[in-house]
């Protein structure tokens, strides 16, 4: 018999996207022409024991340090494809969207860094001279503390009065808090010391030239009335223009309703746009421990984790998704 206790098992992951602008990493759900990534909620530097590993360092754009460059989602990797999404007006106000699966706590920071090509190499250190503030507040860190375990986050950030740029990138940080480790005063807690960290990019530009945000929608973009895609929308998750709605593909994780089904769910689910049938897959978006398991400490957090994650772990003894 193995014993399984939730609070010591080894993995259990925080994870979250950029939506909005859209990140390289997820800009596909929304019928930009970029290669889907259907690990997009998980560009967390390889993870915490790989960034150790790798001196604390992280790809400037989520990526593990130590894979070669370019790495895939930065300028020349695979998902690195320069796709501006879009046009802000100089020192504009700009609407930040951020969708949690997996809250660990922590905070959550906004960066740009001002560039007119994708020749010039983005770096860190340029991030780092330009965060971008919460507007009305005196802070460029968004807590998660005392926050849902999953769920949508929305803010706005303040740009540079002066900035323009045709080919900038903003960078989403998430640092969670939900680590034991040693604090800066000697003393040992949850949140000191390292803590998984998430990091996307996503491709705008600032002009002075336009009067309010430009959304630029992908060439692949798709716009429907009806509820032909209700397996892979979320009922609050729809853009609306007029009387349609902008298609994004929101799940996580399709489960096939019959097993031999998986890779047939994922494939034409987890593309834009889809071709989903209910009755072939069932598209899940919150999962729950269930049984005995549920006792256990952190229970909710595996199955929220390992369930909603590509490839998905989720035994059915222990987890249940809707």
């Amino acid at each position: 018999m193995v014993l399984f206790v939730a609070s010591n098992i080894v993995g259990i992951y925080g994870h979250g996207l950029l939506m909005d602008p859209p990140s390289r990493n997820a800009m596909w759900r929304e019928g930009y022409d970029n290669p889907p990534d259907y690990n997009d909620n998980e560009l967390f530097c390889g993870g915490l024991e790989v960034q150790e590993e790798n001196g604390g360092k992280c790809g400037v754009c989520g990526d593990n340090y130590a894979d070669p460059t370019p790495r895939a989602h930065e300028d020349g990797g695979k998902y690195g494809n320069g796709i501006i999404t879009r046009e802000y007006k100089v020192g504009d106000q700009i609407f930040i969207f951020v969708e949690i699966t997996a809250n660990h706590l922590g905070r959550m920071e906004i960066r740009i860094c001002p560039r007119e090509s994708t020749e010039t190499v983005l770096t860190q250190e340029c991030l780092d001279s330009y965060p971008l503030y919460i507007v009305g507040e005196d802070t460029y860190q968004y807590s998660l503390q005392d926050k849902p375990l999953a769920g949508n986050f929305t803010w706005y950030v303040q740009l540079p009065p002066s900035m323009t740029c045709s080919n900038c990138v903003i960078q989403w940080t998430y640092v969670g808090a939900n680590n034991w480790g040693t604090c800066d005063n000697g003393t040992e807690g949850m949140g000191c010391g390292p803590q998984e960290t998430f990091k996307n990019c996503a491709d705008v530009s600032i002009s002075a030239s336009v009067e309010r945000t430009v959304v630029k929608r992908g060439s692949k973009a798709v716009y429907y009335s009806g509820d032909e895609y209700s397996n892979v929308v979320k009922k609050d998750g729809a853009f609306s223009d007029g009387k349609k709605k902008l298609l994004v593909v929101s799940p996580q994780v399709c489960q096939p309703v019959k097993e031999n089904d998986t890779d047939w769910c994922r494939l034409n689910c987890m593309k834009y746009p889809p071709e989903c049938p209910v009755e072939k897959c069932k598209c899940v978006y919150n999962c729950a421990a269930i049984g005995e398991f549920a006792k256990e400490k952190n229970a909710d957090f595996y199955c929220q984790d390992n369930c909603l994650k590509f490839p998905s772990f989720c035994p059915k003894e222990r987890c249940e998704c809707s």
